[in-house]
């Protein structure tokens, strides 16, 4: 209820009829709410101080056999917040019973009385989106967000480190070019599908760049062609996958390492390393570029 600043749970098996009463359906609450939350100053039971959301978007429940399953966010867009105009991303644990009713007491408002987990940009004012916009959560544990006004859709992980950020490079209709700063690109949402969702066909091919002009080949092609073309004698990699440390064992010196993720993104660099630190990283496959001397071998490897 983005003009009330709550989110609200009704009970979806009534009739018409029922639903304008107090009894009927699953709950026999009728039309009554099942459940209400962020701003109990609305219905009586809190004031000013006990208000979290602000104009805010996309409430969804957490699926099933997710981290945080049952948990509800909410992307709380932050307009007239009292400490600034800011957005966060804000995780609520409902006071499910046993019997699916919501506890409440006397009159008191709707519980918890604070929030199970935020998200806001270090700098809270770099993240505000007036209007739109919305997060998901990832079967990772991971968090998909997405600023609409700036038209730019990112990850965070659940200790608010930023994975990736893609902005979106469409203006008015037309893709604009690469480098090019991009304004009055907004989007609505960015949704996540998993790989083997239902709709997809089983033959997805990539197709041009979306951007003009793009550097060619571009930093996934590079990686994508013959990724282990040119391996070193005396290399070994390992363990691979790796969970927490990836070593590079070398009988030559080692003069750079390099380590992309599956889209193409430069994940870690170093000189004279001989182990990457592989535990705050995504599950996935990446791309080890190994520089001895003028030589660079290129290695495939996979992160838990």
């Amino acid at each position: 209820m983005h003009g009330f600043s709550e989110l609200w749970i009704v009970d979806h098996s009534t009739t018409t009829q029922q639903a304008a009463g107090h009894s009927g359906g699953n709950n026999n609450k009728g039309g009554d709410l099942l459940y209400r939350w962020g701003n109990p100053r609305t219905y009586g039971r809190g004031t000013i101080n006990n208000r979290i959301f602000y104009a805010q978007h996309h409430a969804t429940w957490i699926p099933q056999g997710y981290p945080n399953a049952g948990n509800i966010m909410v992307f709380n867009n932050g307009q007239n917040r009292p400490g600034g105009n800011y957005s966060s991303v804000d995780m609520v644990v409902p006071p499910l019973q046993q019997d699916h009713t919501y506890l409440i007491n006397g009159s008191t408002a709707y519980g918890p009385d604070t929030l199970f987990w935020t998200y806001t940009d270090p700098l809270p004012t770099n993240l505000y989106a007036s209007n739109i916009s919305g997060a998901y959560a990832l079967p990772n544990g991971s968090f998909l967000i997405s600023d609409g006004p700036a038209g730019t859709v990112f990850e965070v992980d659940s200790n608010k480190n930023t994975v990736w950020k893609y902005v979106n490079p469409v203006v008015n209709g037309n893709a604009i070019a690469q480098g090019a700063i991009a304004t009055n690109n907004l989007l609505f949402r960015a949704n996540y599908y998993p790989l083997d969702y239902f709709n997809f066909s089983p033959d997805l091919n990539p197709g041009d760049e979306v951007e003009l002009n793009p550097t060619s080949p571009s930093i996934c092609e590079q990686l994508a062609v013959n990724v282990e073309e040119v391996m070193f004698d005396n290399i070994v990699i390992y363990p691979n996958p790796a969970e927490d440390v990836l070593y590079i064992n070398s009988a030559k010196a080692i003069s750079s390492v390099q380590l992309y993720n599956g889209v193409g993104q430069l994940c870690y660099t170093s000189s004279n390393s001989n182990a990457i630190n592989a535990a705050g990283l995504p599950s996935g496959l990446y791309v080890l570029k190994v520089s001895v001397g003028s030589a660079m071998g290129n290695y495939k490897v996979f992160i838990k």
